[in-house]
């Protein structure tokens, strides 16, 4: 056993062993860092904190709601869900919305570029029919050569 490697693993199991959180602190940084997101999102998106009760135990589960600034209506827009592993904040939450964004954009002018109408295939089949019935006359009112000969060469 590597007895180092042991020594900085080691979580001691005493209660008197282990720091003091500062409970105050962490909810006064949080509370700073919830209000930077209004100004960060400004002109790109609305940003909303929200809370949601959790199915399973009892717990009210916050979370923020980004929403576009132009909306079309109920039905107009697809979710973007993000599930992070617990490293958030203003500073990387917001620009890689941004990100997306753009790219979100991108795909849905490719959505609204109009496609082109899929062919009439009845009309396409009588068409080519009507060609190839064309193309079977031409080919019968050619002169035939009468006499000639052909030979096959076979090389092995």
């Amino acid at each position: 056993m590597d007895e180092q490697r042991a020594r900085e693993l080691y979580v001691s199991n005493k209660h008197e062993d282990h720091s003091r959180p500062d409970f105050k602190r962490q909810i006064d940084a949080k509370a700073a860092e919830d209000a930077r997101y209004p100004a960060l999102c400004k002109g790109v998106m609305e940003c909303t904190k929200i809370t949601y009760r959790n199915s399973v135990g009892d717990m009210d589960i916050p979370a923020y709601l980004f929403q576009p600034l132009a909306k079309r209506g109920a039905r107009g827009h697809a979710a973007m869900i993000w599930v992070h592993a617990g490293v958030h904040g203003a500073e990387t939450i917001v620009p890689a919305i941004k990100e997306r964004q753009t790219s979100l954009a991108k795909v849905e002018a490719q959505i609204r570029t109009p496609r082109q109408a899929p062919p009439d295939l009845d009309k396409l089949r009588a068409a080519l029919t009507q060609r190839a019935e064309a193309w079977k006359a031409d080919l019968r009112a050619e002169p035939r050569s009468r006499g000639s000969s052909f030979a096959v060469w076979w090389a092995p």
